[in-house]
């Protein structure tokens, strides 16, 4: 039979929606069926949205459609869709007064006793517990049950619902559920991280940590484990003994988790509406602040492959044209996986992911390439792409707005807090920020400004830059405390990070580093043996260009190409032969009329595990002594020796005059800073001021917080106690009638059976999926009763009707009398009791 996978979702569903069915295969032999609650009247457009993200064949479910593989169907409003054999049936709400409609309860209970196997039910984001009641009987069934993880609903009611009413349903982020579902009713079982593997797990994610450098503990660890459960069931590995050996000794093995644990997902154009928003909004203001030759500058982490970085960089061009302006801009777009970050360079993409375009942006930014299309070159040199890691490499700076949407879902809230801390302290004054329609900015709700609820956009409203982070320890006692730091790529002495205290201490700091280094360093560049540059000081950045280079510091990319042969052998000959240090002479061309020769010594610097070795290279440019000096040195020394004094030469020189340049420097910072000094004092007073009185109105929020929580736990419990009462009341009333012996049937106003006694079930032949139908067409007929004629008098005299007859070879009584006399006639429920005269 087809694999039926029911999907039931409320407020918040689309995003969940848009990310399953993304990620879903575009050939399947699965039926989806997505039951929503809408509004009557309502005209959906979810078989559009969703037609944007996935191939699969999309209908609105009309009564009677057979259930086909690969294909997604859709509910209408205010109808129950069941399933018969293999069709489905619809069929409209009942009158119920008050009594809440549950479309996900009544397709989940009907697809369970439809004996349809395999089966599995779905809870996505949405308001109350309806589909709670039907996943139970679904797993009662033998089917499976996932809920959209509750950390990543936008409304984790549904599924908070769901878990407590089927504690084994499987929790994942949307984009993970349509592999793990298929692997479910594939028969695969996911294997679970116990207590017991505790250990194996902690060493798991050390190995990705020393070889990628990635710090996991700042990621949501069920998730980890989750990941790392479903790469062990992909590899049929069941023993977590056995799978650590295999990611010790397999390195493709390694890759592929590394690569599960960094998830993946994007597309152009996500989101139509957050795009429009940005073009409203956004870019407008923006674009009020251009300067001169100044390009806006916006930051795209977790770009993933690509495509919300090119997205933005089109709606930006577009945006910018309109209005007759320069499209003057730029766009860092870095990911911590380089895979990623290396297709995202390349720009290329099929026909496929292209659809969200128009025809006429697809042919402006986009140029044929073979079997599908690539950027063009004239916004790809807009874009930089680099490796960079948003949690422990230092933030971009002087940004007009950084766009992080689906990334701090991911991350613990120790790891949020530290992004979102990178992100305001890279933003400008007034700069946005932008999230994911599941995430909040809360650490900075008092310095940011919101512009758009929905779709989560902020403004920074402060001038502040920094703001206080939490200690990782802090609500994190458990983690293991041997657990190594996670590397950072050194960092250039002249963009060094700044040590923790006030700003004014940095600033004395990092003026004591530039100072030390005029005095004492040789004009230098300082690399390590994977030919990265870590810092450069004194006239060596004549040679250096790290212009649009960002987070790629490599001999190739910024030194210039006359220094590399004699770098890279001096590099060669201390690793091989352990030599002290190699000399070499080469001619350097600056521009078409500096042309120089440059003395290069390449000295090994011994660093303590278990850091890489380093080298420094020491430049000197020959032409600074003079002809009398080299006339002279030619006639007093050997050859040989000329070069070596030649250079002391060169450095002493260069001393004497930094030495006067530093004197004042040191006097003009000193004065600069007891200003800051003073200036800092009067703002922390102040400041101290307006926390304490901040404090005191959080304090007294909190308080009246806390009396508006419990009243409405209160208001909860007695509604959960009536509830209750009601369920019981009832079930009461149907064991009595049923242990009397009464056959009897209640019926609405429109002669729709409601429900039965068993009594009435056996003699009529009735089953529950006969509830909601016209009497007259289920169960046994008999012919001497008129249904729509006995009701109606018994509505209309509101005195029980009668009628006698036969009835299966036994002469019975009808009769038939209104339930509830006082109610009005479109509410009314109607009684019928089948008495045996025999």
């Amino acid at each position: 039979m087809v694999k039926v996978v029911a999907i039931g979702t409320s407020a918040g569903g689309l995003t969940p929606l848009q990310r399953f069915f993304s990620a879903a295969p575009d050939q399947t032999d699965v039926c989806y069926v997505v039951i929503q609650h809408l509004h009557p009247g309502f005209e959906s457009m979810m078989d559009k949205l969703l037609g944007r993200q996935s191939k699969i064949r999309i209908k609105k479910i009309e009564d009677g459609d057979p259930i086909q593989p690969n294909t997604i169907y859709l509910n209408s409003p205010s109808i129950y869709v069941e399933i018969e054999g293999d069709e489905f049936r619809v069929q409209p709400f009942l009158s119920s007064g008050h009594v809440p409609r549950l479309p996900i309860d009544h397709f989940f209970i009907s697809l369970a006793q439809s004996k349809h196997q395999p089966i599995a039910a779905v809870i996505m984001s949405g308001s109350g517990s309806d589909g709670a009641k039907g996943a139970g009987v679904i797993a009662q069934a033998g089917g499976h049950v996932f809920v959209e993880d509750p950390s990543e609903a936008e409304f984790s009611a549904m599924p908070n619902a769901t878990i407590k009413a089927v504690p084994e349903a499987e929790a994942a982020f949307a984009e993970d559920l349509p592999q793990l579902i298929e692997d479910r009713l594939s028969g695969m079982p996911v294997p679970a991280i116990d207590a017991d593997m505790e250990s194996t797990y902690q060493s798991i994610i050390k190995l990705i940590h020393d070889t990628y450098g990635l710090d996991i503990l700042e990621y949501k660890q069920e998730n980890i484990k989750r990941r790392i459960a479903r790469r062990m069931s992909l590899r049929e590995i069941k023993n977590d003994e056995d799978y650590l050996d295999l990611l010790e000794n397999d390195a493709e093995a390694l890759t592929e988790l590394y690569g599960d644990v960094l998830i993946n997902v994007t597309q152009f154009i996500r989101d139509p509406a957050y795009y429009r928003s940005l073009t409203q909004s956004v870019f407008p203001e923006m674009f009020q602040t251009l300067n001169g030759n100044n390009p806006l500058r916006i930051w795209v982490p977790a770009c993933s492959t690509g495509e919300e970085a090119y997205s933005i960089a089109i709606e930006l061009n577009e945006a910018m044209e309109e209005l007759g302006l320069e499209p003057n801009f730029r766009i860092i777009a870095t990911d911590v996986y380089e895979p990623a970050i290396k297709k995202a360079s390349l720009g290329f993409y099929n026909e496929d992911q292209l659809v969200p375009f128009s025809p006429r942006l697809r042919n402006k930014y986009f140029d044929v390439s073979g079997v599908g299309y690539r950027i063009k070159n004239t916004l790809r040199q807009k874009i930089i792409f680099s490796v960079h890691n948003v949690l422990t490499d230092a933030p971009f700076l002087r940004l007009d707005m950084v766009s992080c949407r689906n990334m701090l879902i991911y991350f613990s809230d120790h790891g949020q807090n530290l992004a979102l801390s990178n992100f305001f302290f890279g933003l400008k004054h007034e700069g946005f920020l932008a999230l994911g329609p599941s995430e909040s900015a809360s650490v900075l709700t008092e310095k940011m400004t919101t512009i758009d609820e929905t779709w989560r956009i902020f403004q920074k409203s402060s001038p502040q830059r920094r703001i206080e982070q939490p200690s990782r320890w802090s609500n994190d006692q458990d983690r293991d405390q041997s657990f190594p730091a996670p590397k950072r790529p050194a960092t250039p002495a002249h963009q060094s990070q700044p040590a923790q205290g006030s700003a004014t201490s940095n600033a004395k700091i990092h003026a004591g580093f530039d100072a030390m280094l005029r005095r004492y360093a040789p004009s230098s560049i300082l690399v390590n043996t994977a030919h990265e540059v870590l810092t450069w000081c004194g006239s060596a950045g004549l040679y250096v260009d790290a212009k649009g280079q960002t987070g790629n510091w490599t001999v190739d990319a910024v030194v210039h190409p006359a220094l590399h042969p004699a770098i890279y052998k001096g590099l060669q000959s201390f690793s091989e032969r352990d030599i002290e240090v190699f000399e070499d002479t080469v001619t350097v061309k600056l521009t078409e009329t500096d042309t120089h020769k440059v003395r290069i010594q390449v000295e090994p610097l011994a660093l303590t595990p278990p850091y890489p070795r380093c080298a420094v290279v020491i430049l000197h440019r020959l032409d600074d002594i003079n002809e009398e000096d080299e006339a002279y040195l030619k006639a007093v020394m050997k050859d040989e020796n000329l070069d070596q004094l030649r250079g002391r030469i060169i450095d002493l020189t260069r001393d004497l005059r930094l030495t006067e340049e530093s004197l004042q420097f040191v006097s003009d910072r000193l004065e600069n800073h007891a200003a800051l000094l003073r200036a800092s004092n009067q703002e922390l007073s102040s400041s101290n001021e307006e926390l304490q009185a901040s404090n005191e109105e959080l304090q007294a929020s909190n308080e009246e917080l806390h009396a508006v929580n419990e009243k409405l736990q209160m208001i909860s419990s007695d509604f959960e106690k009536q509830i209750q009462s009601e369920a019981e009341q009832i079930d009461t009333y149907e064991f009595a009638l049923d242990m009397i012996g009464t056959s009897a049937l209640f019926l609405t106003h429109d002669m729709r059976l409601s429900s039965f006694t068993r009594g009435a079930g056996e003699l009529l032949e009735l089953v529950n999926t006969d509830k909601g139908r016209y009497i007259r067409s289920v169960g046994v007929k008999m012919d001497f009763a008129d249904w729509g004629s006995l009701g109606e008098r018994a509505m209309t005299t509101q005195r029980p009707v009668q009628a006698e007859g036969m009835l299966n070879g036994v002469n019975v009584r009808l009769t038939v009398s209104m339930a509830r006399p006082r109610t009005l006639q479109k509410n009314a429920v109607v009684a019928a009791i089948i008495t045996t005269l025999d």
